[in-house]
């Protein structure tokens, strides 16, 4: 006997911690789409709705559509740098010593 087709992500019931089916996905525009969990759990029975949408782009489509809004690109992660301090910064004019 087949379970069915999960058709979003996993997720856990927030109140008996059981898997959660995904019932329904439901467009809500080219970005967003809404779906519906149910509980596996019949004794508990939670039911909700999550939206799913994408938040930004980590490659750009090269067939990208007029109609579909632009999502922004990730920013790649640009690292502190540590403050000079005079152990690691030398003058140009310092010479070790011998």
């Amino acid at each position: 006997m087949s379970r069915g087709h999960q058709l979003g992500p996993k997720q856990l019931c927030p109140h008996c911690d059981s898997p959660m089916m995904c019932r329904t996905s439901q467009m809500i525009s080219p970005l967003v789409r809404e779906l519906t969990y149910q509980c596996t759990d019949v004794e508990c029975g939670y039911c909700c709705a999550n939206e799913n949408r994408m938040v930004r782009d980590i490659r750009p489509s090269m067939k990208s559509k007029p109609s579909v809004p632009c999502v922004p690109m990730a920013r790649k992660r640009r690292w502190k740098k540590k403050p000079a301090t005079p152990e690691t910064v030398a003058a140009p004019d310092d010479k070790p010593a011998d």
